[in-house]
Order: C-alpha cells, then structure tokens, then sequence
C-alpha cells in the first residue's frame, strides 16, 4: 500500500508544478476542474455549451451557483472566452 501512496504522491507533485507551469495554481479546485472540463470537451477553436461543461464528470459534485462564479472568474482571468455571437457556449483562450 504505501508503494501504491508513494505513487500518487508523486503524481500529485507532478500535477502541482504543471498547475504552477500554466499558471492555474492559485485557483480554485472548482476553477481548476472547470477549465479542464473546457479542455477535454474542446477540439482546436471550438465552443462548448456552457451545459455540456457543466455535466462534465469534472464538475460533479459543484453546485450551479459555485460553477458560474468558476465560469466568470476564468473568463475575467482571460483563461476561457465567450464567443460573440452565441449565447451559453464558452471557449479557451489561446495560449
């Protein structure tokens, strides 16, 4: 069991400096997971319904109110976008 322990410390050090990398380390668990929720729904420049997002296993758990605060925080950082012309669908930014 500890080798098993060990192991996902490890992992969970190598998360820690890649959140530090992109820059997402401050952020909120909730900010965290949605922003990769957006990344593994998205293909190149593709909006994603903000419903999709939110019924990501990702976001399980979060309530609505918690996942929008999540959403505008992100955007005001400039890490996700809303297109322009559609309501409801979020992008993200380009690196």
């Amino acid at each position: 069991m500890s080798s098993s322990l060990k192991k996902i410390a490890q992992l969970q050090l190598l998360l820690s400096e890649m959140e530090e990398d992109f820059g997402i380390k401050d952020n909120s668990t909730i900010e965290k997971r949605v922003l990769l929720a957006l990344a593994d729904l998205s293909s190149k420049d593709e909006a994603i319904a903000t419903h999709d997002i939110m019924n990501h296993q990702l976001i399980y758990g979060f309530s609505r109110p918690s996942f929008y605060r999540a959403l505008l925080a992100l955007e005001k950082q400039g890490k996700i976008k809303k297109p322009k012309s559609v309501r409801g669908f979020y992008a993200l930014c380009a690196e």
